[in-house]
């Protein structure tokens, strides 16, 4: 609203009528597409990753895997700590381990179910709720320090160094 009256939105009308265009819409030549190999598992140690037969699938440009990154390369919103892709084991149920760049959507979903992950049996126990994650002989889910985003206030609202 301005001050004091209702101003309809632009783009009010597109959307609930369905004539809307998204970007998800748009098609531009030369895109390539990325998919990712995700972890069923909720805590398990990779042995190997064979990629050979994606990289075998004609339109697949390339598989990554968490070996062709820098130690620690990690993402986050406010605490950065969640791999890019998995590096030697994976730390919970999703993650991924590996991605798929192909020249559509279709073909990098075919290299996806093409990547072999082995674990090697090296399953690992579950994470412990909170009330066992005081012992002392519990695993850190991510042992390296995470980077944080975030400010510091003093008790009267100023900042401080974070």
């Amino acid at each position: 609203t301005a001050v004091g009256h209702k101003v309809p939105r632009v783009e009010a009308r597109g959307k609930v009528s369905g004539g809307a265009t998204y970007a998800a819409d748009l098609h531009v030549e030369g895109v390539l597409w990325a998919k990712t190999v995700r972890s069923p598992y909720p805590r398990a140690r990779i042995a190997t990753i064979d990629t050979s037969a994606a990289i075998a699938l004609p339109g697949v440009r390339a598989v990554v895997t968490g070996d062709d990154l820098p130690p620690n390369t990690v993402w986050g919103r406010r605490i950065i700590d969640v791999p890019v892709l998995a590096q030697g084991e994976v730390r919970f149920a999703g993650e991924q381990v590996a991605a798929v760049v192909a020249d559509d959507e279709e073909t990098a979903q075919r290299g996806v179910e093409l990547v072999e992950v082995e674990d090697g049996a090296a399953r690992l126990p579950d994470r412990p709720g909170l009330g066992l994650t005081l012992r002392d002989d519990i695993v850190e889910a991510h042992p390296y320090e995470p980077y944080t985003r975030h400010s510091l206030f003093t008790t009267d609202g100023k900042p401080t160094a974070s």
